[in-house]
């Protein structure tokens, strides 16, 4: 059984909905959706049957939504991210695991909040609050609606404070898994590997792990066929499986 809670306020404008195991859990997942910080909301078909998957295994799932661009300005929507984990540590998963599982846009979203620290402590939390970072096909460089947000070609690869390879060599690296698709976005794979040598060359004995997966931009999830896969991951790196 599993008790749905929608529209959960964690900030005036932004809200979260929670499927809680009815027997309760000792791990927490907190979901930010995908969608180029431009567009996507919580209530995406995709990840929410993943969320009723883990929710059905004990493990309570969150969806939150957050700030979008250019209605609201960067880097709000990192902001609200980190509000959101702020607001899901004390509110929900006090006491338990707090895993963050970021898709594409929202993947972005989850590596700056796991490498520039200074979001979650703005917001009352901390990296370490964090037992680990589940990232799917993120762009570790600056992403590209930031950079058509700055007026800039979006096809630049830019690395600077707004981007998590940024602050690699400068904090130690999470605990982490990257997952990134054979036939993904243009550069996101190379990115993806550029990402993790980088890591592994500053913090060679790091926490961090890839995984790459068959198909097209974060298929595997989308895919109802091949969903299970997916699941499985979340699971090992949670320690369920």
């Amino acid at each position: 059984m599993i008790r749905e809670e929608k529209d959960i306020r964690y900030t005036e404008s932004c809200a979260l909905d929670v499927l809680r195991p009815a027997g309760g859990y000792k791990k927490v997942l907190l979901y930010f959706h995908g969608g180029g910080l431009v567009s996507g909301n919580k209530n995406e078909t995709h990840s929410r049957e993943v969320g009723r998957i883990l929710a059905e295994r004990g493990i309570c799932f969150v969806t939150a939504d957050y700030s979008l661009l250019p209605e609201a300005a960067f880097p709000a929507c990192i902001e609200d991210a980190a509000r959101a984990v702020a607001f899901v540590k004390t509110e929900i998963a006090a006491g338990r695991k707090l895993y963050v599982w970021g898709q594409s846009g929202g993947g972005y979203l989850a590596l700056m909040l796991a490498l520039c620290e200074k979001y979650l402590a703005a917001a009352g939390a901390s990296v370490r609050d964090v037992a680990g970072w589940f990232i799917e096909s993120a762009q570790p460089t600056v992403h590209f609606s930031v950079l058509k947000h700055r007026g800039e070609d979006e096809r630049i690869v830019r690395i600077d404070e707004s981007a998590p390879l940024y602050f690699l060599g400068s904090v130690s690296l999470p605990k982490m898994h990257l997952i990134v698709y054979d036939d993904d976005m243009p550069c996101r794979y190379e990115q993806n590997m550029l990402f993790y040598k980088t890591a592994l060359h500053f913090e060679p004995q790091a926490p961090l792990t890839v995984q790459t997966l068959p198909g097209t931009h974060c298929r595997a999830c989308f895919d109802e066929s091949e969903r299970p896969l997916f699941v499985r991951a979340l699971e090992t790196f949670m320690g369920e499986k």
